[in-house]
């Protein structure tokens, strides 16, 4: 009876170890998998984000001079080129999706709110800076490159204040006794 009783305890513990090391086995490999996968989709999505924020240079914040509506449709084909050509569109998060359809959509109404030959007022061209803002902001949340470093690192040495300038013909006094001398003068 204590052979059978030792027996069965054997077994028991037997199996109960073998379906831990299953079901341990087990969550770590999907672990494992859904690591690799999500390393997989980051390193993809920021080669396609690369691209796609190169594109938004087209919306600049400031403009030497503004563009006429017809170059529009060029930004917008550009735009198009990554989403279906580099199929770049297959790696956006639902966030970022959002933010390239409404950047797409401010594009279409300014295109549409006049003639083609008409060039963009400073308005317009704010309401486009302002939607391709948001684009590359939620790209850079999407890749993590808005967050700070998770590894810290240390803080760069400051630099001594300069003591000897150079000569220039004039007075070689240093910056932080030219300071000095201003403060003075100033009181």
């Amino acid at each position: 009876m204590e052979l059978l009783i030792g027996l069965l305890g054997a077994l028991v513990g037997t199996a109960a170890g073998g379906l831990s090391v299953f079901l341990t086995s087990r969550a770590q490999m999907r672990r494992e998998l859904e690591y690799a996968y999500d390393r997989e989709l980051r390193a993809r999505r920021i080669e396609a984000y690369m691209s796609l924020y190169r594109r938004t240079d087209k919306l600049p914040r400031y403009w030497r001079t503004n563009p006429k509506r017809m170059e529009l449709s060029d930004f917008s084909h550009a735009f198009d080129g990554w989403y279906f050509g580099e199929a770049g569109g297959l790696f956006l998060s639902d966030e970022a999706r959002k933010a390239y359809h409404s950047m797409l959509e401010v594009m279409a109404t300014i295109t549409n709110e006049g003639s083609e030959e008409d060039q963009l007022s400073d308005e317009e061209t704010q309401r486009l800076w302002r939607a391709g803002q948001a684009l590359r902001r939620r790209l850079a949340a999407d890749i993590g490159a808005a967050e700070d470093p998770r590894l810290t690192g240390r803080l760069p040495a400051i630099s001594p204040p300069a003591t000897v300038r150079v000569k220039n013909g004039r007075n070689s006094q240093s910056a932080s006794s030219r300071l000095q001398s201003t403060r003075r003068r100033e009181r």
